[in-house]
């Protein structure tokens, strides 16, 4: 079989980072592996007692375990044993592509994204081919390492059913540019909202950030921020490609706007690591309100299986919700008639978050009808 192709969810040399500066999180509990049949085999020839490490082995890819404190390999200066004696090539390939080792199969093409353990830099304007998020570079090192050898034993992302894999990678590489190209020239919101598909979609961003008590920016200059979310986003939207290509937006766009309110909070300017790790986190209620009008897709039993959440109205605010998600009533619409119960910030948040994993764990639940990206 010939080697599948590749999508680097990011934008070309946007993402640099300098391993000399960092303080090694990547080498602290978190694992590398890489392929027997490359080079691991003269690793374990030359540690054999790395050999006690393994965790897991697919064909010929083994993950190896790595102490919380630090690998055994990493030295005092934060430097790696392995590639200051033997060079960076005899390193597990996992850590030697670093951060670039998020791998998402979609069809046949393996998306390739960075990892937010990594506090990454945003380069504007970009210089491709001089910093490491090259997709040059990148590209060569992933063909290289072998981890693709075994492509087609990981299991296909889920996609939104109405949409096929090819359709999907010809999509995101699209996005991809879009916020290459916009990079340091516009806002994020103004160059993401002209990607809507369905012009409603725009009133129900609106709705959207009313429910979350938020008002939309308007600036029609780019800030530092704006860049951030250029250069995650493409790599963000693989956690969201079981959506409708309008509801993927309605997400990012929400999640921008949720940052920037918490930005207000922080101590010192932002960086990608943290907006990413944010957005992560809030994702299961941007996600339900990005469905907009669909119904939320609970089973009957929804309230039932209602969670104590605390005081009276809230509780109540939650039962009338999961009531109306079993008469299959519009999410947004839904909301809107029963969160006015719920007016501090800190209980809707919960609130959007709990009803946000259970529609999660309904719409993703094995045998519910839905695409899975295969060869």
């Amino acid at each position: 079989m010939s080697e599948p192709a590749l999508y680097l969810a990011f934008p070309d040399g946007v993402l640099h980072y300098v391993c000399v500066e960092c303080d090694a999180r990547c080498c602290r509990g978190h694992g590398m592996g890489g392929n027997m049949n490359h080079e691991l085999r003269p690793l374990l020839t030359k540690y054999p007692a790395l050999g006690a490490l393994a965790l897991q082995r697919r064909g010929s890819l083994l993950d190896l375990a790595t102490p919380a404190g630090g690998c055994l390999f990493l030295q005092g200066d934060n430097w790696c044993r392995i590639e200051v004696q033997q060079g960076k090539a005899a390193k597990p390939a996992v850590c030697n592509l670093f951060p670039f080792n998020a791998f998402t199969r979609i069809g046949n093409t393996m998306a390739v994204a960075p990892h937010f353990l990594c506090p990454l830099r945003v380069q504007v304007p970009a210089p491709p081919g001089q910093v490491e998020g090259s997709h040059a570079r990148v590209a060569a090192a992933v063909r290289s390492s072998r981890l693709l050898d075994e492509f087609q034993l990981q299991a296909g992302a889920a996609l939104e059913p109405s949409e096929d894999a090819d359709s999907v990678v010809a999509r995101e590489t699209h996005f991809r540019d879009l916020c290459g190209a916009a990079i340091g020239r516009e806002p994020f919101a103004a160059a993401v909202g002209r990607a809507f598909v369905a012009p409603a979609r725009q009133e129900q961003l609106q709705r959207a950030l009313a429910l979350l008590l938020l008002a939309p920016r308007e600036s029609e200059t780019p800030d530092a921020l704006d860049a951030i979310f250029f250069a995650i986003a493409p790599s963000l939207r693989l956690k969201l490609l079981h959506l409708k290509s309008d509801a993927i937006l309605v997400t990012l766009l929400l999640a921008e706007q949720s940052v920037r309110r918490l930005a207000e909070l922080a101590a010192a300017p932002l960086v990608p690591q943290a907006v990413y790790h944010l957005i992560d986190s809030l994702l299961p209620a941007l996600r339900l309100l990005a469905l907009g009008d669909e119904p939320m897709g609970l089973p009957q039993s929804a309230v039932k299986e209602a969670s104590q959440m605390g005081e009276a109205p809230l509780v109540f605010a939650q039962f009338k919700i999961l009531r109306g998600a079993e008469e299959g009533r519009p999410i947004l619409l839904n909301l809107e008639e029963n969160l006015h119960r719920v007016p501090e910030l800190v209980d809707r948040t919960a609130l959007l978050m709990e009803i946000g994993r259970r529609v999660d764990q309904a719409r993703m639940k094995p045998g519910r009808r839905r695409r899975t990206a295969k060869s």
